[in-house]
């Protein structure tokens, strides 16, 4: 996250004071200043009934001996891929307000690709 933090500061200064307050680990995490490369690309996915969505990605290395790494998909905001999700996500009673992700909590957490 620091690594794209320059442009959206506030918004990430936010979010990190959110997560620290909830969780230990994360905060230990975010203290250690372990900060990965980033890789970043576009892979195309066959959806049965929809065809084929593109969606960009982003890696996030996870800190510790095991080489975790999370893999965020994400659609390019108002692209072709972008509306079929918000069509399924309303088929399926899971509809978002454009920017936000759904949490379990019920609050929800601001979408960095504004």
């Amino acid at each position: 996250m620091r690594a794209t933090a320059a442009t959206r500061r506030a918004e990430l200064d936010g979010f990190v004071a959110h997560m620290r307050e909830r969780s230990e680990t994360f905060r230990a995490l975010w203290d250690s200043h372990d900060v990965h490369e980033r890789v970043t690309g576009e892979k195309r996915l066959q959806v049965d009934g929809v065809g084929i969505l593109r969606l960009s990605f982003e890696t996030f290395g996870l800190a510790g001996p095991e080489g975790h790494v999370l893999y965020v998909y994400f659609p390019r905001p108002g692209g072709t891929a972008d509306e079929v999700l918000r069509g399924l996500a309303r088929q399926t009673g899971r509809t978002a307000e454009c920017g936000h992700v759904p949490t379990e909590g019920g609050g929800s957490e601001s979408d960095r690709n504004k």
